[in-house]
């Protein structure tokens, strides 16, 4: 028995590898132009105040993170202004 587990070691060991590559097996790989994709970014808000940015937006007919979106360029750039 010890040779016989010894020979299948062996050949393993020959091989490289434990098994064999099937095809198709394993993820797809994803095209390059959708691995530079910009990152999304996330935060955290009550939800007292999700509430009141969510009817805020609905006000002007934006989706909330389009409403946050705005707002903090806008600091931003009011803040460039200030500060240059």
């Amino acid at each position: 028995m010890p040779d016989i587990v010894t020979n299948i070691c062996e050949a393993i060991v020959k091989r490289g590898s434990h098994g064999g590559k099937r095809a198709g097996a394993g993820r797809p790989k994803v095209a390059p132009e959708a691995k530079k994709a910009d990152p999304l970014r996330s935060i955290r808000i009550p939800d007292t105040e999700w509430e009141s940015i969510k009817a805020a937006a609905a006000s002007r007919g934006q989706s909330a993170s389009e409403l946050i979106r705005t707002a903090a360029l806008a600091a931003a750039e009011k803040g460039r202004r200030e500060y240059s």
